[in-house]
């Protein structure tokens, strides 16, 4: 009971220090989890989002009684930002030169007449044109009035010209759809399905299952149900929100955990290491062994208190995120908290070795920082356990940061992006390799102490 109470008394006397490096690096570990957690993107549910570019449509053949123009815009809508442009030289000149636009798409007089001649015909279709800014050789003209600028001409297959190849990335990403779409139309008529334009455009919009009347909506050429498929995954990322919180703080904790619990060890190893100490408890009827054992218990004690600290900040953090604490799996839960638990012992274990080295505080405070970034960095906490090389790896599996944020990991399904059921025998596996660097911490502190002693 004494040397529980002269323990507490020594901690006290620390307790600002101690708390200033447990809750302040403890909740920039959890700041941190939550701002990745926000910026997630699941690999298994990764879609490509190209650039939306800025467009302009000029349709000179409008009178011409068909919708191409119209069915133009409908399809592009949803990929890009459609905006108006007179189809004057200066009203051209003025958009391109202020950036109003990135490109701009001009359907000749009669296109679609020669259009659909050409693909019922089996030869080669018109080509559109194009104005937009570009660094090469912009002297290309296509046979029509298209103002300033830039000109060039794709084809239905998508050929481009020289200033295709230097459009912006997004203007000639819409390039390539709508090469996509005039082959669609083309094929179309060419296999006899569509009778007109006007209906051809009608049988995309089928096909795609987003317009099943013949009304002018074109809708982006898109794989069946990719937009659900988006929503589904982006449902299914803020579901793992607070999943992913509770891991990501849980293993960034691991600096923040290994120093505060060392130290608090070592403030209260150094204080009964006192040379006036040590001769009190060798005149007293305990016995020194005995003594250490009590010290080892007192300081697990102060590392469970912490452990609950830091679980408590992990949880807060967890809970603020999508569905809070309900969405998270119980079991994944319970073992986040057993392997927080088992990191704070291992630390209170590898405080009680450098303790016993009897060492100034100043000297102990550095061995604890050094080794606790070193773990920490080499854990996968900061950077992916699945980025390091192998002898690196190699490496950071002789600390016990590795298999702390590997058995975390394996809580929540075994990958570090994943979140899935957890992997209880990997979990197990990881778990008990950091538990056995705590009894080696142990043991040879307990061997220091005793050739200390000598």
């Amino acid at each position: 009971m004494t040397t529980c109470k002269t323990a507490w008394l020594v901690l006290r006397a620390n307790l600002g220090q101690l708390l200033a490096y447990l809750i302040g690096l403890s909740m920039l570990a959890g700041l941190l989890a939550m701002g990745v957690s926000m910026n997630f993107s699941d690999t298994d549910a990764q879609s490509f989002d190209p650039p939306r570019s800025t467009l302009a449509i000029i349709d000179r053949d409008s009178n011409g009684g068909h919708r191409f123009g119209t069915a133009l815009r409908s399809y592009l809508k949803s990929s890009a930002d459609i905006v108006d442009v007179q189809d004057s030289e200066m009203a051209i000149d003025d958009a391109m030169a202020t950036q109003q636009v990135d490109v701009i798409i001009i359907v000749p007089q009669g296109y679609a007449q020669d259009f659909t001649s050409a693909a019922q015909s089996g030869g080669a279709v018109p080509a559109l044109e194009y104005v937009g800014t570009g660094n090469g050789d912009d002297s290309t003209e296509n046979g029509s009035e298209s103002g300033a600028g830039s000109t060039g001409s794709t084809g239905s297959a998508g050929s481009t010209d020289n200033t295709a190849s230097s459009q912006s990335a997004a203007s000639a990403l819409e390039t390539m759809r709508i090469s996509g779409f005039l082959d669609s139309v083309r094929m179309a008529l060419a296999t006899g399905t569509s009778a007109d334009l006007d209906s051809a455009f009608d049988a995309i919009a089928q096909q795609s299952g987003t317009d099943k009347s013949r009304s002018a909506t074109v809708s982006v050429y898109t794989p069946a149900g990719q937009q659900e498929q988006a929503a589904a995954a982006e449902a299914s990322a803020e579901g793992s929100a607070p999943s992913r919180v509770l891991r990501g703080s849980a293993a960034a904790m691991i600096y923040a955990i290994t120093l505060a619990v060392s130290l608090a060890t070592i403030i209260v190893m150094t204080a009964f290491n006192d040379p006036r100490a040590v001769e009190r408890i060798a005149v007293s009827a305990a016995k020194p062994r005995r003594v250490r054992l009590q010290l080892l218990l007192v300081c697990s004690a102060i590392g469970v208190a912490m452990w609950l600290c830091c679980l408590a900040m992990a949880l807060g953090f967890a809970a603020a995120r999508g569905g809070g604490l309900a969405s998270i799996n119980r079991a994944s839960m319970t073992l986040t908290a057993v392997t927080m638990l088992v990191l704070c012992l291992v630390s209170v274990a590898f405080g009680f070795f450098v303790g016993e080295f009897r060492v100034s505080s100043a000297a102990a405070n550095g061995v604890v920082n050094t080794v606790g970034l070193a773990s920490a960095f080499l854990s996968g906490a900061w950077l992916p356990q699945w980025l390091m090389q192998g002898s690196v790896a190699a490496i950071a599996k002789c600390l016990p940061g590795w298999w702390y944020v590997d058995a975390l990991n394996q809580a929540f399904g075994g990958g570090s992006s994943a979140i899935a059921a957890p992997h209880v025998a990997g979990w197990a596996a990881s778990t008990a390799l950091m538990a056995a660097f705590g009894i080696l911490f142990v043991l040879a502190g307990l061997l220091v102490g005793r050739i200390k002693k000598r």
